[in-house]
């Protein structure tokens, strides 16, 4: 089963060159959507955004899907310092674009945070580094493996630029269609 993608805000506290999230919507209404997750099979779900560590309550957010039993799994940017996210999170990706100069020409200078909230969170909770591959940093590619490696990641999660656009779109699509 896939597992369900859940963008939990719209709010983002950078603003990537190339995102389609950032203020595309309304807010979820959260007890709404949790209601939904209770007919589901789908073992894990996902909070996405925007960026879900800038909501006050993810804590809690996360603690009543997991009442549900489903695991959570959280998708950040990594410039929100958490130091509880492992208690609430059962895995937590981190979005890495590529070597340091690339990631930072895209995303606001960010990746000395991003490298820094992984390594604080390595061997607290499951971990994985996000890359999303596309023409223009395909080059990086060896550069986040050899970063992957070097941080001990659980698992490094590569995707291509255009499926994961497409995949995003279209899961938040069924999920707006739902509420």
């Amino acid at each position: 089963m896939d597992p369900i993608l859940f963008p939990v805000t719209y709010k983002c506290n950078l603003d990537c060159k190339y995102c389609p999230m950032k203020n595309s919507r309304p807010e979820p209404d959260m007890d709404k959507c949790i209601e939904l997750l209770k007919d589901t099979h789908e073992e894990w779900v996902y909070l996405t955004g925007g960026e879900p560590l800038l909501l006050d309550n993810i804590e809690e957010i996360c603690n009543r899907i997991k009442s549900l039993g489903k695991k959570v799994g959280i998708t950040t940017n990594g410039t929100i310092k958490n130091d509880r996210i492992h208690l609430f999170a059962d895995r937590v990706g981190v979005s890495i674009d590529g070597d340091k100069d690339y990631h930072n020409e895209y995303r606001e200078n960010s990746f000395d945070k991003a490298v820094e909230f992984l390594k604080n969170i390595v061997g607290k909770v499951e971990t994985v580094l996000m890359f999303t591959l596309f023409p223009e940093n395909e080059h990086c590619q060896e550069f986040i493996e050899d970063l992957a490696n070097s941080l001990n990641v659980d698992h490094l999660q590569i995707t291509k630029g255009i499926v994961w656009i497409q995949l995003i779109l279209m899961k938040k699509e069924i999920a707006v269609k739902q509420l």
